[in-house]
């Protein structure tokens, strides 16, 4: 087969190309809000900063002398961060403003530019098949893995959105480079684009030398394999070195990349003259990154060197890993954990297994394979690589098609698209509505006018990055974390999370975060982050304290610092208070005085020790206001009258629901009423009040939600627990006929609907008011084990 321009080929890597990234545009922007950038939280928020500055037009000085990202100091944002491409949208967004017409607005026209690069490197990537047909089953697999091969459908400011892209264009330029240098043909423009494409790819990605590490080791096995000429590894390394090199000078002279094992790595086979001289270069890498490394990358050590220990803990009689602070970090997030066997593609699987076995005496094909194995054991190891990973097994799925008769190849993979197009549904990440989103942007609205552009706040990494996006000023810690200095600030302003006494977090401000800083210092603390809890299910405030965990049974800081809104504090003066946000100011010295509430300052403080603190201290505070909560607004009227003895409250939250008053604990009657009811009775049900009374709330949520499946779910489980068998059965029923796709809820409720031998035996108990046999009936059931555990 030729394998020469192929037209018909081209011509189907256009179109999937361009029908997988508008259909992920369509995903986002179906489900974005108004303002695209209030989908932008931690780092997304921090990396969107950069271009917001340069829209709004501030000068490029303001990347190279950044005073906001690690305040009081100033750093050079363009070396520190891979911002290169917030550089270019913002400056090509301010170049079309001097044209005539109405320009999208700035965050539009961002993610806008994400997906069209994003759609230049499924280009690449679907230009390194062979024929027509490939590339269409290659499609199809990869729509049929879309969640594990991109992000880009709901986050676009990540890294990796439009640093793969380069990756993917790399290894197509290094398929061209071995190409033309197999054919003898002068290789100069081949050599250009892989040369560029890894310069773009470092400056744009903090992990691409790592990726790039893993081709270099490709490069390297088929090396030793006997499947490529010392020449070409050779020339492949200079070009690898070289690329590093200029991505470092355009970063103005970060040495980020030169530190990193692939440098020396590139450095030591760029001298590869055979075989036995590439055991020597492995060695003299290996001597070269000892002499060049740093402690910027021991977070990472930590971490894998933690998940190794885990699983010999679980395979073997090894003692339980002790995780560093960092480690804890990345080890509660779900990404970074091994994924489940049902987690598995396995289609997508199969078929890339399948193209490893009939190995093949292609460049491409070797090279393909070399890498999916060398990123398979990294995937079973933490579910973040399933980026580098799965379109590996796409690429190797697709060449499968060769195995067809050539007049059944493009008919059949065109067959397949349509099917794994029509079986993946047309459902993007909900634009969810953040209760305290009003809330933060009232706070951001206060820092921007009553601080000075010079203050500082002091957070944590997520609320730090909303601060510089939303109010431009500076802060301690933010989440790009590949600096073992700034690792160390965040440490010590987590600590806002821990369980310091306020002396204590007083004394870190002054000596750890802004020793010698003689300007305003605020204290932002946010509710949520404060009683947080990690997709391990582990207690953040603990992981805080992993250092000293003796002090986790005192009192949290950030709970002792939103309540010195009503006490007098030494070292801090409370200067904004808000349900879920509490500003207050870093005083070097002297005593704090209470802060003035307002009605809604107090309905929102007494809402907080409600849902957090308690009945009694609630009860307490609203008892000073006396009778003047009939003054305050009907929703904090409504929330006042649930003050009483704490044995009354249910029936207060009986008769607000009865008299179907406009506020129910302080939230306004709209779309989000039922599901402060549904919070209520589940408060109810953790209280042993009667479930029949928790049956209630639910009804009421389910009336006010009639479309809701998670309504009628939640009201069906609410039944089961009030002995009301027959009504949890409608229930179940009306979720099943709501939801497009059953969830976990309703598998559960639909067992009791079921005429399998569980319907005897769930009814029976239900029937009869047991619920505890019941509950043993649906544990044996593993949709429902998890759903039980409540």
């Amino acid at each position: 087969m030729t394998r020469g321009f192929d037209g018909s080929k081209t011509i189907c890597a256009v179109a999937v190309s361009a029908w997988i990234a508008a259909r992920a545009a369509i995903l986002f922007f179906s489900h974005a809000p108004e303002d695209a950038s209030e989908r932008f939280q931690s780092e997304n928020a921090f990396y969107f900063s950069f271009y917001r500055q340069l829209v709004a037009g501030e000068q490029i000085s303001r990347l190279i002398a950044d005073p906001l990202s690690e305040a009081p100091a100033t750093v050079p944002a363009l070396r520190r961060f891979n911002i290169y491409q917030e550089l270019c949208f913002g400056l090509l967004y301010r170049g079309l403003q001097f044209f005539p017409g109405t320009l999208m607005s700035p965050a539009t026209f961002y993610c806008l530019c994400v997906f069209v690069v994003y759609g230049f490197g499924l280009l690449a990537f679907f230009s390194m098949l062979g024929s027509a047909a490939e590339v269409v089953l290659a499609g199809a697999l990869y729509v049929s893995g879309l969640e594990e091969c991109t992000h880009v459908a709901f986050m676009p400011p990540l890294r990796e959105n439009c640093a793969m892209t380069f990756w993917f264009v790399s290894l197509w330029a290094l398929q061209d480079l071995h190409k033309k240098q197999a054919k003898a043909d002068f290789a100069l423009t081949a050599g250009l684009r892989f040369l560029l494409s890894v310069t773009m790819f470092v400056l744009l990605w903090q992990f691409a030398c790592f990726a790039l590490l893993l081709q270099a080791f490709a490069l390297y096995a088929m090396l030793l394999l006997g499947l490529l000429e010392a020449s070409f590894v050779a020339w492949a390394s200079r070009l690898h070195a070289c690329g590093t090199l200029l991505a470092s000078l355009l970063r103005l002279g970060d040495t980020w990349p030169l530190r990193s094992p692939f440098f020396s790595l590139a450095v030591a086979f760029s001298m590869c003259k055979g075989r036995c001289s590439a055991v020597l270069c492995g060695g003299l890498a290996l001597l070269l990154h000892r002499l060049v490394a740093c402690e910027d990358d021991a977070h990472i050590q930590d971490f894998l060197r933690y998940r190794l220990q885990a699983i010999l803990h679980t395979v073997g009689d090894k003692p339980p890993p002790v995780a560093s602070y960092h480690a804890a970090l990345y080890a509660g997030q779900r990404s970074f954990s091994s994924p489940q066997l049902a987690e598995l593609r396995r289609p997508l699987l199969y078929a890339g297994l399948l193209g490893i076995a009939s190995f093949r005496p292609r460049f491409e094909h070797q090279l393909q394979s070399l890498l999916a194995l060398a990123t398979a054991p990294l995937y079973l190891l933490m579910m973040r690589y399933q980026m580098l990973f799965f379109p590996q097994m796409v690429l190797l799925g697709g060449s499968c098609a060769t195995f067809l008769p050539p007049w059944l190849r493009l008919p059949l993979a065109m067959g397949v698209f349509a099917l794994s197009e029509g079986s993946v549904p047309w459902r993007g990440q909900a634009s969810a509505f953040l209760e305290d989103k009003v809330e933060r942007d009232v706070l951001m609205s206060w820092i921007r006018n009553y601080t000075a552009p010079e203050d500082v706040i002091i957070s944590g990494m997520g609320v730090s990055a909303l601060v510089r996006l939303h109010a431009l000023r500076g802060i301690v810690c933010h989440p790009h974390y590949e600096s073992a200095q700034l690792r160390e600030r965040c440490f010590w302003a987590d600590k806002l999370h821990g369980h310091r006494t306020l002396e204590e977090y007083h004394a870190i401000i002054r000596q750890r975060l802004l020793p010698g800083f003689n300007g305003r210092a605020f204290v932002a603390v946010s509710v949520k982050d404060c009683f947080s809890v990690n997709e391990a299910g582990q207690v953040v405030s603990g992981l805080v304290e992993v250092d000293e965990p003796w002090r986790r049974t005192r009192p949290k800081t950030c709970d002792l610092l939103y309540q010195l809104a009503a006490k007098k504090g030494l070292g801090f003066q409370p200067r904004w208070l808000g349900r879920w946000f509490a500003l207050l100011e870093f005083l070097p010295g002297g005593v704090g005085q209470p802060l003035q509430f307002s009605q809604a300052t107090r309905c929102a403080f007494g809402r907080y020790l409600y849902e957090e603190k308690g009945d009694a201290m609630a009860a307490e505070h609203f008892q000073k206001i006396g009778q003047s909560w009939r003054k305050l607004a009907p929703a904090c009227g409504c929330a006042a009258e649930l003050f009483g003895p704490a044995q009354d409250i249910h029936i207060a939250h009986s008769w607000a629901v009865e008299e179907e008053r406009r506020g129910f604990g302080c939230c306004p009657m709209s779309p989000k009423f039922s599901t402060c009811l549904s919070d209520k009775a589940f408060r109810l049900l953790r209280q042993g009040q009667s479930p029949a009374l928790a049956e209630l709330y639910f009804q009421k949520a389910a009336e006010l939600a009639p479309s809701s499946p998670k309504a009628h779910g939640f009201l069906g489980f609410a039944r089961l627990q009030a002995g009301m068998a027959l009504e949890a059965q409608q229930s179940f029923q009306r979720a099943l006929q709501l939801e497009e796709t059953p969830t976990d809820t309703t598998k559960c409720g639909g067992l009791i609907l079921s005429p399998a031998r569980w319907r005897g035996t769930i009814s029976s108990q239900t029937g009869l008011g047991q619920l505890a046999g019941a509950r043993l009936a649906l544990k044996e059931l593993p949709s429902c084990r998890q759903h039980l555990q409540g």
